[in-house]
């Protein structure tokens, strides 16, 4: 689905409001936020160029989803679980299910939610 341009500061909507995105995004390491900051300026040198600031919109989108992910209890976890997985290592708590397995999973957890 091709999303629209954002010429107008109308529609230049982030996921949170600024506070709620400072206070996330205060948790990166000085390193992230130097990487932060280098994707911001380089989304705002496309603006002129593409006339649309969704590239600005997607960088502070992405850092901060990605920060409230770090935030998450699991966090730790699921990054060990990542680096076995990458390592050729499955982890005893990791499941493979396939296409048919996760569809009637999916199901059956929204079944569940809706009871």
């Amino acid at each position: 689905m091709a999303v629209d341009s954002i010429r107008r500061p109308a529609d230049f909507i982030l996921p949170a409001d600024a506070e709620q995105i400072l206070g996330v995004l205060k948790v990166l390491s000085d390193e992230d936020r130097i990487e932060f900051t280098q994707d911001v300026l380089e989304a705002l040198g496309s603006v002129k160029s593409e006339d649309d600031f969704r590239p600005v919109v997607v960088v502070v989108e992405r850092w901060y989803r990605g920060a409230l992910l770090r935030q998450h209890p699991g966090w730790p976890h699921a990054v060990e679980q990542a680096d076995a997985i990458r390592n050729g290592v499955r982890p005893p708590d990791v499941h493979e299910l396939d296409h048919e397995q996760l569809r009637r999973e999916v199901a059956r957890r929204r079944r569940a939610r809706s009871a």
